[in-house]
């Protein structure tokens, strides 16, 4: 929904906007014979094996299985106008947003291998690609092959300090954790790396949960709990991308069909 343009789902030519992508869904959607409970915030779910609840301060639904897809959320540098700055320069997806920043200057944080990835998926589109590097928590192939990559400057032992601009980002502040020194670095693009958050704290004491805290899945979308299922970014599946989401999506309701259709 977020994403300022969708150009790695299937079919969609031209891309569209994420918000775009998100209204055609539920126009589809509607054209369907289900109620839809829009603006509802789920705050609790139980389940006895029998029958899932799903409750919120003023009312609970009673079914005979569901489908958990809450997704998951990046993490966030944690600054006043981090937010401003979203689809204006700031993205939290070199795949999603990538080809937009095609011949400019960009900056990505984060060490680790999500970093690193976005750098490597940047090389063909940015003409110099600014790696802000804290501590390596890469795998050591990656960082090797970005070495080698012309227009990528590291600057290591740094952590973002400030993002900067006007109505669009135009510099990242970034200081060096060792000398405590500060500079500026002048850009248009700004990707941040450092991992995303499962939302999965809705059922955490009702199904079993990862390391990761996504929640685990069988390949039939199933769950700890034999009347719940899960798609999507917020489960252990890997490569969090739209395209595989919804397939996961598909994949889980036809698992609930089947469930259903068994227990008749």
């Amino acid at each position: 929904m977020l994403a300022p343009i969708v150009e790695n789902y299937l079919g969609l030519e031209p891309p569209l906007a994420g918000m775009e992508l998100v209204n055609k869904m539920v126009s589809q959607l509607k054209r369907n014979e289900l109620e839809i409970k829009e603006g509802v915030k789920v705050e609790g779910v139980e389940s006895d094996g029998q029958i899932v609840i799903a409750r919120n301060k003023n009312d609970s639904y009673q079914a005979k299985t569901t489908i958990i897809a809450t997704g998951r959320n990046p993490k966030k540098l944690g600054f006043e106008n981090e937010k401003k700055y979203l689809g204006k320069g700031l993205s939290y997806c070199s795949t999603c947003d990538g080809p937009l920043f095609r011949d400019k200057e960009v900056a990505i944080i984060g060490g680790g291998d999500s970093g690193a990835t976005s750098v490597l998926e940047m090389e063909p589109y940015a003409s110099k690609i600014y790696w802000i590097v804290s501590t390596y928590r890469a795998t050591p192939l990656y960082v090797d092959k970005i070495k080698k990559i012309g227009k990528v400057e590291i600057v290591e032992h740094s952590r973002a300090a400030a993002i900067k601009g006007n109505d669009f980002v135009t510099a990242l502040a970034v200081k060096n954790k060792e000398s405590d020194q500060e500079k500026e670095i002048k850009v248009e693009g700004i990707f941040v790396t450092i991992g995303s958050v499962p939302n999965s704290s809705l059922v955490e004491n009702v199904i079993k949960l990862n390391e990761r805290e996504e929640i685990e899945i069988d390949s039939d979308n199933k769950t700890s709990k034999e009347n719940i299922f899960a798609a999507g970014d917020v489960t252990s599946v890997p490569y969090k991308q739209l395209a595989v989401a919804a397939g996961e999506g598909v994949k889980a309701a036809l698992s609930v069909y089947d469930y259903l259709l068994n227990r008749e």
